[in-house]
């Protein structure tokens, strides 16, 4: 991380406009403990995309929508699992999503609030975005978070194997418009 472009980002007017999440260059990925948290399961997500806004008041919005049926664990199996009613339920619900509407310095890093809809249902949450990458076209941000699955309806848990929460990894790469 670059010093200072957290607060360059919400403080001058470099990035105030519109930019449009750059599938291509952006992964998402979940790690979350199993087998009574001996082990660790790590999942990605290829459908994904999104945008967002910076006011000339510097207050944010955003928006990135993941498919749901993207999952990849490198396990067919496990795939199949996850994308099944007990877990995500993608014949129901296809999309994961997740609204920013505000951010705030936090040292270093910014503290993004919002909400994340996941299997239907809507819940609070707050994730850490470090920007790493600020040019006149081009913001690039690694956003860290832990997301309970039972807030979200998200069950599928035999013989109490997955423990804890998920923890959300995002490298975002984000273009003007």
């Amino acid at each position: 991380m670059t010093p200072g472009l957290t607060q360059r980002l919400l403080q001058s007017d470099t990035a105030v406009g519109s930019w449009t999440l750059d599938p291509a260059r952006t992964t998402v990925r979940i790690t979350h403990r199993t087998l009574w948290g001996m082990g660790t399961v790590k999942a990605a997500f290829a459908d994904v995309r999104g945008g967002g806004e910076l006011r000339s008041d510097h207050s944010v919005a955003g928006v990135i929508t993941v498919g749901a049926a993207s999952v990849d664990t490198r396990h067919v199996k496990r795939d199949a699992h996850l994308r099944g009613a007990k877990f995500l339920d993608v014949e129901k619900h296809p999309e994961i999503v997740m609204t920013v509407q505000s951010a705030r310095t936090s040292g270093t890093a910014l503290e993004l609030t919002g909400e994340m809809a996941i299997k239907g249902v809507r819940e609070p949450v707050t994730l850490t975005a470090e920007i790493t990458e600020l040019t006149a076209s081009t913001l690039t941000a690694h956003v860290t978070g832990s997301v309970d699955r039972h807030r979200f309806g998200v069950s599928g848990n035999q013989m109490g194997m997955i423990t804890g929460s998920a923890t959300v990894d995002v490298d975002a790469v984000f273009t003007r418009v």
